[in-house]
């Protein structure tokens, strides 16, 4: 297998320095925080070989609508935010800063980007499961998917 790389926000992380372009055979990216620009997307291209693979793990796009403005508050069973348009999203009790894209924004960044999507997993806890994450109770998150793990290949010239 390849050499994978990690991506956090909008930096790369790899032990043996920056990746030269179309060298990589697969990016796992385990955070979208960053500028809000998205910039991470079009780096994992850059490197990515043609066939190459991206998976990345995202809260879920209805965690995201139904999450109160405090951090620590579960989510509710209600729509708190409009899903047309999201992208920033801030919290009264932390300053950190996170961008969400809809379903479609994603594939048509992807896309744009030279990616196919090859799968989308709503994850789902086991009933028994136990989590630290006061804003997705594992109640919740057997209802509605708090963590959506993406997958694309990037096309073939």
């Amino acid at each position: 297998m390849g050499q994978p790389l990690a991506v956090r926000g909008q930096g790369l992380v790899d032990q043996a320095g920056p990746a030269e372009a179309a060298q990589i055979e697969w990016v796992l990216a385990d955070s979208t925080a960053g500028d809000g620009r998205n910039l991470w997307i079009p780096e994992a291209a850059r490197i990515l070989r043609p066939g190459g693979q991206l998976v990345f793990l995202v809260n879920g796009a209805l965690l995201m609508l139904c999450a109160p403005d405090a951090e620590d508050e579960p989510a509710t069973d209600r729509l708190l935010r409009d899903y047309f348009g999201m992208h920033r999203f801030e919290w009264c009790d932390d300053p950190s800063v996170e961008f969400h894209l809809g379903y479609g924004d994603m594939i048509r960044l992807l896309r744009r980007c030279g990616f196919e999507v090859e799968d989308m997993i709503e994850v789902r806890p086991r009933e028994d499961a136990t989590t630290s994450y006061p804003y997705a109770p594992v109640a919740w998150a057997r209802r509605w998917p708090a963590e959506e793990v993406w997958k694309a290949l990037k096309r073939t010239p």
